[in-house]
Protein backbone atom coordinates (compact mmCIF):
# COMPACT_ATOMS: atom_id res chain seq x y z
CA UNK A 1 0.00 0.00 0.00
CA UNK A 2 1.06 3.61 -0.46
CA UNK A 3 2.23 5.52 2.63
CA UNK A 4 -0.44 7.09 4.83
CA UNK A 5 1.41 9.99 6.42
CA UNK A 6 0.31 11.90 9.49
CA UNK A 7 -2.51 9.53 10.43
CA UNK A 8 -2.57 8.24 13.98
CA UNK A 9 -1.11 4.78 14.45
CA UNK A 10 -3.50 1.94 15.24
CA UNK A 11 -2.82 1.84 18.95
CA UNK A 12 -4.62 1.70 22.28
CA UNK A 13 -7.15 4.51 22.79
CA UNK A 14 -5.17 6.11 25.60
CA UNK A 15 -2.15 6.43 23.29
CA UNK A 16 -3.96 7.59 20.14
CA UNK A 17 -2.51 10.57 18.28
CA UNK A 18 -3.59 14.20 18.27
CA UNK A 19 -4.99 15.38 14.94
CA UNK A 20 -5.77 19.05 15.50
CA UNK A 21 -4.75 21.92 17.76
CA UNK A 22 -6.23 21.46 21.25
CA UNK A 23 -7.43 25.03 21.20
CA UNK A 24 -9.87 24.03 18.45
CA UNK A 25 -11.16 20.66 19.53
CA UNK A 26 -9.49 19.48 22.75
CA UNK A 27 -7.17 16.52 23.08
CA UNK A 28 -9.91 13.91 23.47
CA UNK A 29 -11.81 15.02 20.39
CA UNK A 30 -8.61 15.28 18.35
CA UNK A 31 -7.55 11.77 19.34
CA UNK A 32 -10.96 10.35 18.44
CA UNK A 33 -10.89 12.05 15.04
CA UNK A 34 -7.35 10.86 14.28
CA UNK A 35 -8.21 7.29 15.23
CA UNK A 36 -11.30 7.43 13.00
CA UNK A 37 -9.30 8.71 10.05
CA UNK A 38 -6.72 5.97 10.50
CA UNK A 39 -9.39 3.27 10.65
CA UNK A 40 -11.06 4.62 7.50
CA UNK A 41 -7.78 4.67 5.59
CA UNK A 42 -6.81 1.19 6.72
CA UNK A 43 -10.24 -0.20 5.86
CA UNK A 44 -10.08 1.35 2.41
CA UNK A 45 -6.68 -0.19 1.74
CA UNK A 46 -7.58 -3.61 3.14
CA UNK A 47 -10.65 -3.91 0.95
CA UNK A 48 -8.75 -3.58 -2.31
CA UNK A 49 -6.17 -5.68 -4.12
CA UNK A 50 -3.55 -4.82 -6.70
CA UNK A 51 -1.56 -1.64 -7.16
CA UNK A 52 -4.11 0.31 -9.21
CA UNK A 53 -6.96 -0.70 -6.89
CA UNK A 54 -4.94 0.20 -3.79
CA UNK A 55 -4.12 3.62 -5.14
CA UNK A 56 -7.76 4.18 -6.01
CA UNK A 57 -8.75 3.28 -2.45
CA UNK A 58 -6.16 5.52 -0.85
CA UNK A 59 -6.88 8.44 -3.11
CA UNK A 60 -10.61 8.00 -2.66
CA UNK A 61 -10.18 8.06 1.12
CA UNK A 62 -8.08 11.19 0.80
CA UNK A 63 -10.66 12.84 -1.43
CA UNK A 64 -13.37 12.08 1.09
CA UNK A 65 -11.29 13.60 3.89
CA UNK A 66 -10.44 16.70 1.91
CA UNK A 67 -13.77 17.07 0.14
CA UNK A 68 -11.94 17.10 -3.19
CA UNK A 69 -12.52 15.34 -6.48
CA UNK A 70 -9.62 13.10 -7.48
CA UNK A 71 -9.61 11.47 -10.91
CA UNK A 72 -9.14 7.69 -10.94
CA UNK A 73 -5.43 6.81 -11.19
CA UNK A 74 -3.89 4.63 -13.86
CA UNK A 75 -1.49 1.83 -13.05
CA UNK A 76 2.06 2.52 -14.21
CA UNK A 77 4.81 0.25 -15.44
CA UNK A 78 8.24 0.20 -13.84
CA UNK A 79 9.58 2.41 -16.60
CA UNK A 80 6.91 5.02 -15.86
CA UNK A 81 8.01 5.47 -12.27
CA UNK A 82 9.05 9.06 -11.62
CA UNK A 83 12.47 9.83 -10.21
CA UNK A 84 12.63 10.59 -6.48
CA UNK A 85 14.39 13.81 -7.49
CA UNK A 86 11.51 14.93 -9.71
CA UNK A 87 9.52 17.60 -7.77
CA UNK A 88 6.34 16.58 -9.53
CA UNK A 89 6.65 12.98 -8.38
CA UNK A 90 5.51 13.66 -4.80
CA UNK A 91 1.87 14.74 -4.52
CA UNK A 92 -0.17 15.64 -1.46
CA UNK A 93 -3.63 14.32 -2.30
CA UNK A 94 -5.74 15.15 0.73
CA UNK A 95 -5.74 16.56 4.26
CA UNK A 96 -8.02 17.09 7.18
CA UNK A 97 -6.53 18.96 10.12
CA UNK A 98 -2.95 17.69 10.28
CA UNK A 99 -3.86 14.20 8.99
CA UNK A 100 -2.78 13.84 5.38
CA UNK A 101 -2.21 11.28 2.65
CA UNK A 102 0.54 11.45 0.07
CA UNK A 103 1.59 9.41 -2.92
CA UNK A 104 4.61 9.50 -5.16
CA UNK A 105 3.72 9.91 -8.86
CA UNK A 106 1.50 7.16 -10.28
CA UNK A 107 2.87 4.25 -8.33
CA UNK A 108 4.99 3.20 -5.39
CA UNK A 109 8.42 4.78 -4.85
CA UNK A 110 11.18 3.07 -6.75
CA UNK A 111 13.48 0.97 -4.55
CA UNK A 112 17.10 -0.03 -4.70
CA UNK A 113 16.07 -3.70 -4.53
CA UNK A 114 14.31 -4.52 -7.83
CA UNK A 115 11.20 -2.66 -6.72
CA UNK A 116 11.19 -4.13 -3.19
CA UNK A 117 12.36 -2.45 0.00
CA UNK A 118 14.36 -4.49 2.51
CA UNK A 119 16.51 -3.93 5.56
CA UNK A 120 17.05 -4.76 9.20
CA UNK A 121 16.03 -2.94 12.36
CA UNK A 122 17.85 -3.60 15.61
CA UNK A 123 15.91 -2.34 18.61
CA UNK A 124 18.20 -0.18 20.74
CA UNK A 125 16.05 1.34 23.45
CA UNK A 126 15.47 0.55 27.14
CA UNK A 127 13.41 -2.63 27.62
CA UNK A 128 10.86 -0.94 29.91
CA UNK A 129 9.33 2.53 29.46
CA UNK A 130 6.64 3.77 31.84
CA UNK A 131 4.67 6.84 30.83
CA UNK A 132 1.83 9.05 32.01
CA UNK A 133 1.20 11.38 34.92
CA UNK A 134 1.87 9.61 38.20
CA UNK A 135 4.17 6.99 36.66
CA UNK A 136 6.91 7.68 39.20
CA UNK A 137 4.86 5.54 41.59
CA UNK A 138 6.12 2.56 39.56
CA UNK A 139 9.75 3.23 40.52
CA UNK A 140 9.82 0.98 43.60
CA UNK A 141 8.40 -2.05 41.78
CA UNK A 142 10.81 -1.55 38.88
CA UNK A 143 13.77 -1.38 41.25
CA UNK A 144 12.54 -4.64 42.76
CA UNK A 145 12.24 -6.15 39.28
CA UNK A 146 15.88 -5.37 38.40
CA UNK A 147 17.15 -6.33 41.85
CA UNK A 148 18.14 -2.94 43.24
CA UNK A 149 18.14 -2.57 47.02
CA UNK A 150 20.90 0.05 47.41
CA UNK A 151 20.26 2.79 44.80
CA UNK A 152 22.66 5.66 44.15
CA UNK A 153 21.34 8.94 42.71
CA UNK A 154 22.89 11.01 39.91
CA UNK A 155 21.20 14.36 39.33
CA UNK A 156 21.70 18.12 38.94
CA UNK A 157 22.01 21.03 41.34
CA UNK A 158 18.59 22.39 40.44
CA UNK A 159 16.86 19.03 40.94
CA UNK A 160 18.70 18.14 44.14
CA UNK A 161 17.84 21.60 45.49
CA UNK A 162 14.14 21.23 44.74
CA UNK A 163 12.59 19.78 47.88
CA UNK A 164 9.31 19.01 46.13
CA UNK A 165 11.01 16.87 43.48
CA UNK A 166 13.33 15.15 45.94
CA UNK A 167 10.57 14.28 48.40
CA UNK A 168 8.50 12.88 45.54
CA UNK A 169 11.45 10.73 44.46
CA UNK A 170 12.29 9.50 47.94
CA UNK A 171 8.70 8.39 48.49
CA UNK A 172 8.64 6.55 45.15
CA UNK A 173 11.96 4.78 45.77
CA UNK A 174 10.58 2.68 48.61
CA UNK A 175 14.11 2.33 50.04
CA UNK A 176 16.96 4.55 51.19
CA UNK A 177 19.53 5.98 48.83
CA UNK A 178 23.08 4.84 49.66
CA UNK A 179 24.45 8.06 48.23
CA UNK A 180 23.90 11.11 46.04
CA UNK A 181 26.50 12.24 43.52
CA UNK A 182 27.77 15.78 43.43
CA UNK A 183 25.54 17.63 40.95
CA UNK A 184 26.34 17.11 37.27
CA UNK A 185 26.51 20.36 35.31
CA UNK A 186 25.33 21.18 31.79
CA UNK A 187 27.03 19.18 29.03
CA UNK A 188 28.28 16.59 31.58
CA UNK A 189 31.85 17.83 32.23
CA UNK A 190 34.31 14.95 32.52
CA UNK A 191 35.33 16.15 36.00
CA UNK A 192 31.73 15.87 37.22
CA UNK A 193 31.39 12.37 35.77
CA UNK A 194 34.66 11.28 37.38
CA UNK A 195 33.54 12.67 40.76
CA UNK A 196 30.18 10.89 40.52
CA UNK A 197 31.92 7.62 39.70
CA UNK A 198 34.41 7.86 42.57
CA UNK A 199 31.70 8.70 45.11
CA UNK A 200 29.61 5.80 43.83
CA UNK A 201 32.53 3.40 44.33
CA UNK A 202 32.70 4.47 47.95
CA UNK A 203 28.94 4.07 48.44
CA UNK A 204 28.90 0.55 46.91
CA UNK A 205 25.42 0.68 45.34
CA UNK A 206 23.76 -2.17 43.47
CA UNK A 207 21.90 0.13 41.10
CA UNK A 208 21.76 3.69 39.74
CA UNK A 209 18.86 6.13 39.50
CA UNK A 210 19.29 9.23 37.32
CA UNK A 211 16.96 12.18 37.81
CA UNK A 212 17.03 15.26 35.56
CA UNK A 213 17.98 16.13 32.01
CA UNK A 214 20.43 14.69 29.52
CA UNK A 215 23.63 15.55 31.41
CA UNK A 216 22.97 13.57 34.62
CA UNK A 217 21.43 10.73 32.62
CA UNK A 218 24.54 10.43 30.45
CA UNK A 219 26.76 10.62 33.53
CA UNK A 220 24.69 7.89 35.20
CA UNK A 221 25.13 5.64 32.15
CA UNK A 222 28.91 5.81 32.56
CA UNK A 223 28.76 5.30 36.33
CA UNK A 224 26.53 2.24 35.93
CA UNK A 225 28.75 0.78 33.20
CA UNK A 226 32.02 1.36 35.07
CA UNK A 227 30.70 -0.20 38.25
CA UNK A 228 30.09 -3.52 36.53
CA UNK A 229 27.01 -2.66 34.45
CA UNK A 230 24.71 -2.00 37.36
CA UNK A 231 20.97 -1.65 36.64
CA UNK A 232 20.05 1.94 35.79
CA UNK A 233 16.58 3.48 35.97
CA UNK A 234 16.30 6.93 34.35
CA UNK A 235 13.71 9.52 35.42
CA UNK A 236 13.90 12.40 32.90
CA UNK A 237 12.66 15.92 33.61
CA UNK A 238 13.29 17.32 30.09
CA UNK A 239 12.56 16.23 26.51
CA UNK A 240 16.19 15.66 25.47
CA UNK A 241 15.66 11.83 25.48
CA UNK A 242 19.27 11.03 26.40
CA UNK A 243 17.74 8.07 28.24
CA UNK A 244 16.77 6.43 24.93
CA UNK A 245 20.16 6.44 23.22
CA UNK A 246 22.95 3.83 23.31
CA UNK A 247 25.51 6.54 24.00
CA UNK A 248 26.77 8.90 26.69
CA UNK A 249 28.19 12.35 25.99
CA UNK A 250 30.79 14.13 28.13
CA UNK A 251 32.73 17.38 27.72
CA UNK A 252 36.45 17.81 28.35
CA UNK A 253 38.11 20.78 30.04
CA UNK A 254 38.37 22.59 26.68
CA UNK A 255 34.64 22.25 26.01
CA UNK A 256 35.05 19.55 23.36
CA UNK A 257 32.29 16.96 23.20
CA UNK A 258 33.16 13.28 23.36
CA UNK A 259 31.73 10.18 24.95
CA UNK A 260 30.97 6.51 24.53
CA UNK A 261 28.80 4.29 22.38
CA UNK A 262 27.28 0.89 23.12
CA UNK A 263 23.97 -0.74 23.89
CA UNK A 264 25.37 -1.66 27.31
CA UNK A 265 24.91 2.03 28.22
CA UNK A 266 21.10 1.86 27.87
CA UNK A 267 19.10 2.12 31.10
CA UNK A 268 17.02 -0.89 32.11
CA UNK A 269 13.96 1.33 32.49
CA UNK A 270 12.73 4.87 31.86
CA UNK A 271 9.91 6.64 33.70
CA UNK A 272 8.15 9.54 31.95
CA UNK A 273 5.98 11.29 34.52
CA UNK A 274 4.40 14.54 33.33
CA UNK A 275 3.87 15.69 36.93
CA UNK A 276 7.63 15.98 37.39
CA UNK A 277 7.93 18.22 34.33
CA UNK A 278 5.81 20.92 35.97
CA UNK A 279 8.84 21.88 38.08
CA UNK A 280 11.14 22.15 35.03
CA UNK A 281 11.55 25.78 33.86
CA UNK A 282 9.15 26.21 30.94
CA UNK A 283 11.75 27.65 28.55
CA UNK A 284 14.03 24.66 29.21
CA UNK A 285 11.16 22.24 28.69
CA UNK A 286 10.14 23.83 25.38
CA UNK A 287 13.72 24.17 24.08
CA UNK A 288 14.34 20.48 24.68
CA UNK A 289 11.03 19.94 22.86
CA UNK A 290 12.64 21.50 19.78
CA UNK A 291 15.55 19.14 20.36
CA UNK A 292 12.99 16.36 20.11
CA UNK A 293 11.70 17.88 16.85
CA UNK A 294 15.31 17.84 15.66
CA UNK A 295 15.48 14.10 16.41
CA UNK A 296 12.36 13.45 14.36
CA UNK A 297 13.56 15.52 11.42
CA UNK A 298 17.00 13.96 11.36
CA UNK A 299 15.57 10.45 11.69
CA UNK A 300 13.64 11.05 8.48
CA UNK A 301 16.70 12.55 6.76
CA UNK A 302 18.95 9.61 7.64
CA UNK A 303 19.96 7.76 4.44
CA UNK A 304 18.55 4.31 3.75
CA UNK A 305 15.22 2.54 4.16
CA UNK A 306 13.90 2.62 7.74
CA UNK A 307 10.08 2.47 7.58
CA UNK A 308 9.61 1.60 11.27
CA UNK A 309 11.58 4.62 12.44
CA UNK A 310 9.95 6.83 9.78
CA UNK A 311 6.47 5.94 11.01
CA UNK A 312 7.31 6.72 14.61
CA UNK A 313 9.20 9.91 13.71
CA UNK A 314 6.24 11.26 11.71
CA UNK A 315 3.87 10.53 14.57
CA UNK A 316 6.30 12.05 17.07
CA UNK A 317 6.59 15.23 15.02
CA UNK A 318 2.82 15.50 14.69
CA UNK A 319 2.30 15.20 18.44
CA UNK A 320 5.06 17.68 19.21
CA UNK A 321 3.71 20.29 16.78
CA UNK A 322 0.29 20.10 18.43
CA UNK A 323 1.26 19.67 22.07
CA UNK A 324 4.26 22.00 22.51
CA UNK A 325 2.14 25.13 21.83
CA UNK A 326 -0.47 23.68 24.21
CA UNK A 327 2.15 23.34 26.95
CA UNK A 328 3.24 26.93 26.27
CA UNK A 329 -0.34 28.20 26.50
CA UNK A 330 -1.28 26.06 29.53
CA UNK A 331 1.88 25.16 31.46
CA UNK A 332 -0.04 23.13 34.04
CA UNK A 333 -1.82 20.93 31.48
CA UNK A 334 -0.67 17.39 32.30
CA UNK A 335 -2.22 15.93 29.16
CA UNK A 336 -0.21 18.36 27.01
CA UNK A 337 2.96 17.48 28.94
CA UNK A 338 2.31 13.76 28.49
CA UNK A 339 1.87 14.26 24.75
CA UNK A 340 5.17 16.21 24.73
CA UNK A 341 6.89 13.19 26.28
CA UNK A 342 5.26 10.70 23.93
CA UNK A 343 6.18 12.83 20.92
CA UNK A 344 9.80 13.08 22.04
CA UNK A 345 9.95 9.32 22.64
CA UNK A 346 8.45 8.43 19.25
CA UNK A 347 10.71 10.88 17.41
CA UNK A 348 13.81 8.99 18.58
CA UNK A 349 13.73 5.37 17.49
CA UNK A 350 16.72 5.64 15.15
CA UNK A 351 19.91 6.19 17.19
CA UNK A 352 21.66 7.91 14.29
CA UNK A 353 19.09 10.71 14.58
CA UNK A 354 21.55 12.26 17.03
CA UNK A 355 24.39 12.48 14.50
CA UNK A 356 22.72 14.47 11.72
CA UNK A 357 24.00 17.85 10.56
CA UNK A 358 21.90 19.95 12.94
CA UNK A 359 23.04 17.90 15.93
CA UNK A 360 26.70 17.73 14.97
CA UNK A 361 27.00 21.42 14.10
CA UNK A 362 25.07 22.23 17.28
CA UNK A 363 27.61 20.36 19.38
CA UNK A 364 30.38 22.47 17.89
CA UNK A 365 28.72 25.71 19.03
CA UNK A 366 27.04 24.25 22.13
CA UNK A 367 29.39 22.92 24.78
CA UNK A 368 32.39 25.12 23.78
CA UNK A 369 30.32 28.30 24.22
CA UNK A 370 27.89 27.26 26.94
CA UNK A 371 24.81 27.10 24.69
CA UNK A 372 22.33 24.39 25.78
CA UNK A 373 21.74 21.66 23.20
CA UNK A 374 18.02 22.41 23.06
CA UNK A 375 18.84 26.00 22.17
CA UNK A 376 21.31 24.96 19.45
CA UNK A 377 18.44 23.10 17.77
CA UNK A 378 16.33 26.26 17.96
CA UNK A 379 19.13 28.25 16.35
CA UNK A 380 20.15 25.85 13.60
CA UNK A 381 17.45 23.36 12.63
CA UNK A 382 15.37 25.48 10.18
CA UNK A 383 18.52 26.63 8.36
CA UNK A 384 19.93 23.11 8.15
CA UNK A 385 16.61 21.94 6.68
CA UNK A 386 16.75 24.66 4.01
CA UNK A 387 20.32 23.68 3.15
CA UNK A 388 19.45 19.99 2.86
CA UNK A 389 16.36 20.76 0.75
CA UNK A 390 18.66 20.93 -2.27
CA UNK A 391 19.51 17.23 -1.94
CA UNK A 392 16.73 15.73 0.24
CA UNK A 393 13.60 17.55 -0.82
CA UNK A 394 11.65 14.28 -0.98
CA UNK A 395 12.37 13.45 2.66
CA UNK A 396 11.56 16.96 3.88
CA UNK A 397 8.36 16.91 1.83
CA UNK A 398 7.40 13.63 3.49
CA UNK A 399 7.40 15.26 6.92
CA UNK A 400 5.60 18.46 5.89
CA UNK A 401 2.04 17.28 6.73
CA UNK A 402 3.16 16.18 10.19
CA UNK A 403 4.42 19.75 10.71
CA UNK A 404 0.98 21.16 9.93
CA UNK A 405 1.65 21.97 6.26
CA UNK A 406 -1.51 21.52 4.18
CA UNK A 407 -0.79 22.36 0.53
CA UNK A 408 -2.52 19.91 -1.84
CA UNK A 409 -0.75 19.62 -5.16
CA UNK A 410 2.47 21.22 -3.95
CA UNK A 411 5.75 19.91 -5.34
CA UNK A 412 8.48 18.28 -3.28
CA UNK A 413 10.58 21.45 -3.42
CA UNK A 414 7.68 23.59 -2.22
CA UNK A 415 6.82 21.20 0.59
CA UNK A 416 10.46 20.99 1.65
CA UNK A 417 10.68 24.77 1.99
CA UNK A 418 7.36 24.85 3.81
CA UNK A 419 8.60 22.22 6.29
CA UNK A 420 11.59 24.38 7.23
CA UNK A 421 9.33 27.43 7.55
CA UNK A 422 6.97 25.45 9.80
CA UNK A 423 9.80 24.54 12.19
CA UNK A 424 10.98 28.15 12.27
CA UNK A 425 7.41 29.27 12.94
CA UNK A 426 7.02 26.83 15.83
CA UNK A 427 10.21 28.09 17.47
CA UNK A 428 8.94 31.67 17.18
CA UNK A 429 5.50 30.74 18.57
CA UNK A 430 7.15 29.16 21.59
CA UNK A 431 9.16 32.33 22.23
CA UNK A 432 12.49 30.47 22.08
CA UNK A 433 15.90 31.85 21.02
CA UNK A 434 16.40 31.90 17.28
CA UNK A 435 19.32 34.28 16.65
CA UNK A 436 22.86 32.97 17.03
CA UNK A 437 24.17 36.54 17.13
CA UNK A 438 22.78 36.86 20.66
CA UNK A 439 25.51 34.51 21.90
CA UNK A 440 28.38 36.69 20.74
CA UNK A 441 30.44 34.22 18.68
CA UNK A 442 33.11 35.85 16.56
CA UNK A 443 33.64 35.14 12.88
CA UNK A 444 36.77 33.20 13.82
CA UNK A 445 34.78 31.05 16.26
CA UNK A 446 32.09 30.40 13.66
CA UNK A 447 34.71 29.32 11.14
CA UNK A 448 36.32 27.09 13.73
CA UNK A 449 32.99 25.38 14.32
CA UNK A 450 32.44 24.91 10.60
CA UNK A 451 35.91 23.43 10.17
CA UNK A 452 35.01 20.78 12.72
CA UNK A 453 32.78 19.14 10.07
CA UNK A 454 34.95 19.91 7.06
CA UNK A 455 35.37 16.23 6.20
CA UNK A 456 31.61 15.86 5.76
CA UNK A 457 30.54 19.23 4.30
CA UNK A 458 32.16 22.22 2.57
CA UNK A 459 33.23 24.78 5.17
CA UNK A 460 31.68 27.64 3.21
CA UNK A 461 28.33 25.85 3.18
CA UNK A 462 28.46 25.40 6.95
CA UNK A 463 29.43 29.04 7.42
CA UNK A 464 26.43 30.02 5.32
CA UNK A 465 24.17 28.03 7.67
CA UNK A 466 25.72 29.72 10.73
CA UNK A 467 25.42 33.17 9.16
CA UNK A 468 21.77 32.51 8.29
CA UNK A 469 21.19 31.53 11.92
CA UNK A 470 22.77 34.74 13.17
Amino acid sequence: MLPAVGLAAAEAPDAAGLAEAPEAAGFAAAEAEAAGLAEAALAAGAALEGLAATEAGVEGAAAELAGADVPPPQAASATDRPSSNDPSSFVLIGCKGTACLLRRGKTRPASRYDGQMSGVYRHQQPPAIFWGAGSLARLSEELDAVGVKRPYLVSTRSVEGNEGLMSHLRKALGRELVGIAEPVSQHAPQADVDAALEAARQAQPDGIVSFGGGSPIDAAKIVAADLGHLPHVAVPTTLSVAELGPSAGVTDERGRKGGRLGTDLLPQAVIYDAELSLRTPLDLWLATGIRAVDHGVESLLEPGDHPYADTLALEGLRRLFVSLPAAKARPGDLEARTQNELGAWFAYSLPRAAVGLSHMLGKLIGSPFGIPHGVTSCLLLPHVMRYLAATQADRLALMAPALGVNRPGASEAELARAAADAVEGLIARLGLPHHLAAYGLSEEQLRGAAEGLSKQYPVEDLLAILHAAA
